[in-house]
C-alpha cells in the first residue's frame, strides 16, 4: 500500500540509518532550534515508536510548493513528500529494507489509524515560510528559470498564509496565529 499526498499537504521524512553520514533527526533538531517546535503528529515508521525516525504528517496551504533544498544546510536526510514528488509508504506495507510493517503512531506513540489529511496539524507559519520553494518560472522570460530573493519568497509564503487564514470565519484566532 502507498498513497499520493494531496496538494494541502507534505509528509517530513526523516531517516536515521545506522552508518549513514547524514543524520535527520539531528538535521530536524537543528531546525526545530531555529525555527521553532512542531505540533503533535502522526507519524509513519517501520522501526518502532522508539526510534525518532519515521515520517510526520503535516498540512500546507493547497498548492504550497516547499524546498526541498532547505534542510542541507542543516545536514540534510530529511525529504519533503509532496504531490508532485513520489508516493508516501502507508500502514501495513513492509519497508523494503527491514522488511517490518510500516505502523501509523500518533502523538502519544500509540498505534493509530491513520488520520484524514483534515486532521493533520497545519505546519507552523515559521517553517512554511522557511520551507517555501521560489518560482520555478518567470512568465517574463519565455519560461528560464529565475531564483527569487528571500524576501521574495516570504512574501508569497506570506500570501499564502494569508489565503488560508481567511477561512477563520469563527474567530477562533487562526488568522492571528498564521500572520504571526
Amino acid at each position: 500500500p502507498a498513497f499520493r499526498v494531496p496538494s494541502n499537504a507534505i509528509i517530513l521524512d526523516v531517516d536515521q540509518k545506522p552508518g549513514k553520514t547524514a543524520d535527520g533527526v539531528a538535521t530536524l533538531r537543528a531546525v526545530v532550534a531555529e525555527l521553532g517546535p512542531l505540533p503533535p503528529t502522526h507519524r509513519l515508521t517501520a522501526h518502532g515508536c522508539d526510534q525518532e525516525s519515521g515520517r510526520l504528517l503535516f498540512r500546507v496551504p493547497d498548492g504550497f510548493r516547499a524546498d526541498e533544498s532547505y534542510f542541507k544546510r542543516y545536514g540534510g536526510a530529511i525529504d519533503i513528500i509532496r504531490m508532485e514528488h513520489r508516493y508516501s509508504m502507508a500502514p501495513g506495507d513492509i519497508h523494503h529494507v527491514t522488511g517490518t510493517e510500516v505502523v501509523c503512531y500518533g502523538p502519544d506513540c500509540e498505534v493509530a489509524d491513520m488520520p484524514p489529511v483534515s486532521e493533520w496539524p497545519m505546519l507552523p507559519a515559521d517553517w512554511l515560510m522557511e520551507l517555501a520553494a521560489p518560482d520555478e518560472v518567470d512568465s517574463d522570460t519565455g519560461g528560464l528559470e529565475r531564483v527569487i530573493s528571500e524576501r521574495d519568497a516570504r512574501a508569497m509564503a506570506r500570501n499564502a498564509l494569508v489565503r488560508v487564514s481567511s477561512h477563520d470565519t469563527k474567530g477562533s484566532g487562526f488568522r492571528n496565529t498564521l500572520l504571526k
